[in-house]
């Protein structure tokens, strides 16, 4: 009888010691398995990172800006004396009769 109850004993511990083992080792795969998909998040993020717009380009961006904002003022003066030069003209026909 003390033979079977170590037997059982042993034999209980054993399971024990497996499930503890079996949930040890899907937590560590669990584990694993977030590190390698956050690895891979972060390599994608790296490279999209490398190709965004640096502080030169964004300098560069609104120095065009600027310009252009520039030659749409001188623009609309010509066109203020454009329009000008129109309404002589228009008054003129309208009052040739």
């Amino acid at each position: 009888m003390d033979n079977r109850f170590w037997l059982d004993f042993a034999q209980g511990a054993f399971s024990f010691l497996i499930g503890v083992y079996a949930w040890i080792s899907r937590r560590h795969q669990a584990t694993v398995d977030q590190i390698g998909s956050l690895e891979s998040r972060m390599d994608r993020v790296e490279i999209e990172i490398k190709h965004a717009p640096t502080k030169e380009d964004f300098r560069l961006l609104a120095d065009r800006v600027g310009q252009v904002h520039g030659d749409l003022r001188e623009l609309s003066g010509s066109m203020s004396g454009l329009k000008r030069a129109v309404d002589i003209m228009n008054e003129h026909l309208l009052n040739r009769e």
